[in-house]
């Protein structure tokens, strides 16, 4: 479907995260299945939860909160955490192997 209009359009976008201190990069991942496996050579979940100070049994807890965040130049673009695995972690939008992140 094509929308046309006469009238002016403005892009916008918002992000209502602050970025941390917690930088990583992921080091193995599945792109079309959206998953990530290892950050900094480390199972994803071992290193998100040491990262956070939390334990595995709390961490679904602070995927709100904490959601991962690409790092392209200056910009960081939200990749909620759908689900997690053993190891891993599901997300709603792709990460590429060897992107940068912050949580």
């Amino acid at each position: 479907c094509m929308i046309t209009t006469p009238m002016e359009i403005e892009y916008y976008c918002e992000n209502i995260y602050e970025p941390t201190e917690i930088k990583g990069i992921i080091s193995k991942s599945e792109l079309f299945e959206r998953k990530v496996h290892e950050i900094n050579g480390l199972p994803a979940v071992d290193f998100y939860c040491n990262s956070l100070n939390i334990s595995k049994e709390h961490m679904k807890d602070e995927f709100i909160y904490h959601p991962f965040a690409r790092i392209v130049g200056n910009r960081y673009f939200i990749s909620s955490i759908m689900n997690n695995d053993q190891n891993s972690f599901n997300l709603y939008g792709r990460i590429f192997q060897e992107s940068y992140i912050s949580i």
